[in-house]
C-alpha cells in the first residue's frame, strides 16, 4: 500500500514537470512511479500501471517522438484492457489518432471514435468534448463539413449536458439559462 501511494506521488511530480515543459524530467518521474509498484498485482496497482503508461505515451507525444508514443500507446491499451482502466484506454486511443495524423496515415477518425466510445461508456464527461472537437477537426481536414459541424457542436447526447453556460466562457452549444449544466461534480444554473 505504501508503494502505491509513493507511485501516485511520483506520478504527480511527473505531471508538475510536464506542466513546466521539463519533458525528460517528467518521463524520469513517471518511470520511477512505475518502478515503485513493480511486482504488485493488486487491481489498484494494475490500474496505476496503466495510468502511468498512458501518461508516458502522452508525454512522448508532446516531445514529438511518434514511434515511442505509439509503442507506449499499444502497451497502454493492453494494460488498460487488463486492468479495466477506461481513462488510460481512451488516452492511448487519442495518442494513436495523433500518431496517424503525424504520419499522414489513415486511422485518425477510427481511433478518436474508439476514444469517444470508451469515454462515453465510462461516463467521462470531462474528456468527451475534446475528443468531439478533435473529431470535428479531423472531418474538416477531410472536407466533410457536415460531419465536422456535427462533432464540433457536441451533438452527442451525453455531452450536451456538459456544454458550458455562456456566463462561464461559452461552449459549442450555449445552454438556456434555465437548464442545469453538469460540470464535473458541481452543478451550475
Amino acid at each position: 500500500h505504501d508503494r502505491l501511494i509513493e507511485s501516485e506521488l511520483l506520478l504527480k511530480q511527473s505531471r508538475v514537470e510536464e506542466k513546466l515543459g521539463q519533458y525528460p524530467k517528467a518521463l524520469r518521474w513517471a518511470s520511477r512511479a512505475r518502478t515503485a509498484i513493480e511486482g504488485i498485482a493488486s487491481p489498484e496497482a494494475l490500474r496505476q500501471v496503466s495510468q502511468i503508461s498512458a501518461w508516458y505515451c502522452m508525454v512522448m507525444q508532446q516531445t514529438g517522438k511518434v514511434e515511442d508514443a505509439v509503442r507506449w500507446a499499444k502497451r497502454t491499451i493492453a494494460e488498460a484492457k487488463a486492468s479495466g482502466d477506461q481513462d488510460a484506454l481512451g488516452s492511448a486511443y487519442i495518442v494513436q489518432a495523433w500518431a496517424c495524423r503525424a504520419r499522414g496515415e489513415p486511422g485518425v477518425e477510427q481511433h478518436l471514435r474508439e476514444a469517444l466510445d470508451v469515454f462515453q461508456r465510462a461516463g467521462n464527461l470531462v474528456r468527451q468534448p475534446a475528443v468531439l472537437s478533435n473529431l470535428g477537426v479531423a472531418c474538416q481536414l477531410e472536407g466533410r463539413w457536415d460531419d465536422a459541424v456535427f462533432f464540433a457542436a457536441g451533438h452527442v447526447p451525453s455531452v450536451n449536458r456538459l456544454m458550458i453556460n455562456p456566463i462561464f466562457g461559452g461552449g459549442a452549444n450555449p445552454v438556456r439559462q434555465n437548464q442545469w449544466v453538469r460540470m464535473g461534480p458541481m452543478l451550475i444554473r
